[in-house]
Formats: C-alpha cells, sequence, structure tokens
C-alpha cells in the first residue's frame, strides 16, 4: 500500500517549491533526496516479494492507498489548514 502513496517525491520533482531554499547546498540536497527517495521506491519494487506490484486489472491496493490519501487529506489536514492559515 505504501508504493501508492509514494506521490511525494514525484510531485515535489514535478512542481518544486525553491524560492524558500536560501542555504548553502539546500538546493542540492532537494534534489538529491527526492530523487533519492524515487530511486529507492523503485530499488524495492525490483526487489519483488512485499514491495511487488499487482497485476494491473488489481485496482484493489491502488484504490484503497488513494482513498486514504484523500481522506487523511480533506478530514485532517484541510481543517487544520482553514483554523491556521496555514498551508
Amino acid at each position: 500500500m505504501e508504493t501508492y502513496a509514494l506521490t511525494g517525491p514525484v510531485l515535489a520533482l514535478v512542481f518544486p517549491v525553491l524560492n524558500t531554499l536560501r542555504q548553502p547546498l539546500e538546493l542540492e540536497w532537494y534534489y538529491v533526496q527526492h530523487v533519492g527517495l524515487f530511486l529507492a521506491a523503485l530499488y524495492l519494487s525490483s526487489l519483488g516479494g512485499g514491495f511487488s506490484f499487482e497485476a494491473l486489472d488489481d485496482v484493489h491496493w491502488p484504490v484503497f492507498a488513494t482513498s486514504l490519501l484523500m481522506l487523511y487529506h480533506f478530514l485532517v489536514l484541510q481543517p487544520i489548514a482553514l483554523a491556521t492559515g496555514v498551508n
């Protein structure tokens, strides 16, 4: 299920927010860490076993993981963000 919830590194690489990275080498470490997370997921999936993917016609776990992420974001994180005014 964790494999289907690893959209963060990909989204961070596609839509990076870099205007707050001001320290020396902070920009480089941003990319090193997010590429490393993505490559670690690919490596673990290549090992098979518990990290292997299901068949393409079996959508049970992807739908479940995406549903949990959506519920968490809209029922937990969104009310907190609205109450505090922080994204």
